[in-house]
């Protein structure tokens, strides 16, 4: 792999938020002093959520920030969505730890301190350069980012489970990093896809989409392969987390993803690569960190679907594409290509949006990644016009499952659900057959 230089961006069609890739991962000697050193700190234990942050922050995902954020970057984030210097960036990075021990040690520290940040068997993870110290106020937090402070909300519920009283600000230099496990191999950091991108496959344009814990399906595909028609390149990154099981093991649903890529999309232009990220359910603003994110990775175009890191009915479905009116593009620096909510017309016989299909919506199978997460889970294949049927019977065959049609009483409890999910006539029908 190249060492990536500053004076190498310059010849690259993209450039990373902030003009900087953030590097904070130590190697060799100067990480065996250091882990040495992170020994006779004051320790901090994190957990696996703080874990992944610190990654993200060390290895460039989150540039250009080098660290937890100060008092006064932490408060323009959540009140104008950018840093103090006027840099775009929506989701504030706080580092407030919570526990008994935690507090004690906080306590003991001051401004220019440093501080070993441990994992949950109390192995240096990083060390934290102390740069400010300031009261956390949670319900502050949770008002300006997610516009609510209803605990029922996932992301408002993290900030009082998992987020203490003070917070620290400052830069971090990352000791070990995290065995991503059966993803390990999959495992593309920013300087690698910015090599693989430009150097390897001289990309003039690549266009990133990310996805949640959904099986890849026929909306998806829609997406992708518009922008592949006029685009060199697609990076495609579903998010993982190894600590979380979905009805779907992330292993197979990689697996899928894979025999699809490799099926129905041309060679040599996808690139897979999960992406391993905290879950902030913010929303609007995190459909924004998503598109700094792909452009951090070397992306010259973000794909936004319709309801883009959704949560519930707590935003409006096209709240994710309505955020993007509040900057300007050359601030963000990456172009937003944002679809329509994309269905499969019986009619048109072919996954189209309502811009292009005239059709009745009597017509049409609405492809919903939740009610293919449900079919999955009462044990139904979905049907073929919403995900291609070989290459999904893996995730289908490893989905943890409630019920069986067998075993009518569990699968009849979200037949109204699913019957939302898919508005079409037909689905519907099949589904109280």
């Amino acid at each position: 792999m190249l060492n990536i230089t500053e004076n190498k961006f310059a010849n690259y069609p993209q450039q990373p938020h902030g003009g900087k890739l953030v590097d904070k991962v130590l190697t060799g000697q100067e990480r065996d002093d250091e882990l040495v050193r992170a020994k006779q700190l004051p320790s901090i234990m994190v957990d696996l959520e703080a874990v992944i942050t610190l990654e993200m922050i060390a290895t460039g995902v989150l540039s250009p920030n080098e660290g937890f954020m100060n008092e006064d970057d932490y408060k323009s984030v959540l009140e104008k969505g950018r840093l103090t210097d006027g840099t775009v960036w929506p989701v504030p990075l706080s580092f407030a730890p919570t526990g008994n021990r935690n507090s004690e040690i906080i306590k003991s520290l001051s401004v220019g301190d440093e501080v070993t940040l441990s994992n949950e068997i109390n192995e240096p993870v990083a060390i934290l350069k102390i740069e400010d110290i300031f009261a956390y106020d949670k319900d502050y937090r949770a008002a300006h980012l997610f516009g609510t402070t209803d605990r029922n909300h996932p992301g408002v519920d993290a900030i009082y489970r998992r987020m203490g009283n003070v917070a620290l600000g400052g830069k971090i230099r990352l000791l070990n990093r995290v065995d991503w496990g059966p993803f390990e191999k999959l495992r593309l950091e920013p300087k690698d896809t910015w090599h693989e991108f430009y150097e390897v496959k001289k990309f003039r344009s690549t266009a990133g989409f990310i996805t949640g814990a959904n099986p890849l399906h026929r909306g998806h595909e829609y997406i992708h392969k518009n922008a592949l028609e006029e685009i060199d390149g697609l990076l495609l990154q579903p998010l993982v987390e190894m600590a979380k099981r979905e009805y779907t093991r992330h292993e197979f649903r990689m697996l899928s993803y894979r025999a699809v890529l490799d099926t129905y999309y041309p060679k040599g232009r996808s690139i897979l690569a999960p992406l391993r990220v905290t879950y902030i359910f913010a929303g609007p603003r995190e459909t924004v960190l998503h598109a700094l994110i792909m452009k951090n990775y070397g992306c010259t175009h973000a794909l936004i679907g319709r309801d883009h890191a959704g949560i519930g009915d707590y935003y409006d479905k096209y709240a994710s594409h309505s955020i993007f009116d509040q900057f300007k593009p050359e601030e963000l620096g990456i172009e937003v290509r944002l679809f329509h909510e994309v269905f499969y017309c019986t009619r048109c016989d072919t996954p189209a949006t309502a811009q292009s299909c005239p059709h009745d919506e009597k017509y049409r199978i609405n492809i919903s990644g939740t009610g293919i997460r449900e079919m999955l889970r009462h044990g139904i294949m979905p049907p073929k016009e919403i995900v291609r049927r070989n290459p999904q019977e893996l995730p289908f065959k490893a989905s943890n499952r409630k019920g069986s049609m067998n075993s009518r009483t569990p699968f009849h409890q979200s037949v109204k659900r699913l019957k939302a999910c898919f508005r079409s006539t037909s689905i519907k029908q099949g589904l109280v057959a």
